[in-house]
């Protein structure tokens, strides 16, 4: 090889055009003026960094997507009213999916451990101007705030959303919605 740098031309040796043997292979720097020829992986195969490969690369298949549990609820058209300055739980009634089974009464407890993203939207009317405050609980404690809002007037209706990553152990980790409004 010679040439590249900022001229942007590069001249292939008859040597590195022959290690090409098929359609999709590499030629991979392998030291100090060496290289050699990386080649095509399986379909669906991905190029990852492996430091023990004569090449510093190999071809691996990518972790099965879609392997933790996932789940989308609602409250359906009935409302929830809560006292003033409580920490309550949003209570969700319909659920558009679970799967594999890990989200009931309004808690979600997976079953393998992982990152989660936790998305909430609450829509609520106060009565007063005082501050409304979505949360996640995780194993019946604030685990995150999601939103905190003042009304600038009292009656107004709004919807307030909030997300976060959250750790699940996979056995004994438990997630929940919970919302506070200071105003009635």
């Amino acid at each position: 090889i010679s040439g590249g740098g900022t001229s942007g031309t590069v001249t292939i040796t008859n040597s590195m055009a022959t290690e090409i043997a098929a359609k999709g292979d590499l030629i991979v720097g392998t030291g100090s003026a060496t290289f050699d020829n990386l080649t095509v992986g399986s379909d669906a195969q991905i190029l990852v960094a492996d430091s023990t490969a004569a090449t510093g690369l190999k071809w691996a298949t990518p972790a099965a997507s879609g392997s933790l549990p996932t789940f989308s609820a609602y409250k359906n058209a009935s409302t929830q009213t809560f006292s003033v300055s409580t920490y309550t739980k949003i209570t969700f009634d319909v659920e558009n999916w679970d799967d594999p089974g890990c989200f009931t009464s309004s808690t979600f407890t997976p079953t393998s451990a992982g990152y989660y993203l936790i998305s909430s939207a609450v829509y609520h009317q106060q009565v007063g101007n005082g501050d409304f405050t979505l949360l996640v609980y995780k194993n019946g404690s604030n685990w995150q705030r999601l939103y905190i809002n003042n009304p600038t007037s009292a009656g107004v209706a709004r919807m307030d959303t909030g997300s976060t990553l959250v750790y699940c152990n996979g056995t004994t980790d438990y997630i929940e919605i919970y919302a506070r409004g200071d105003s009635g």
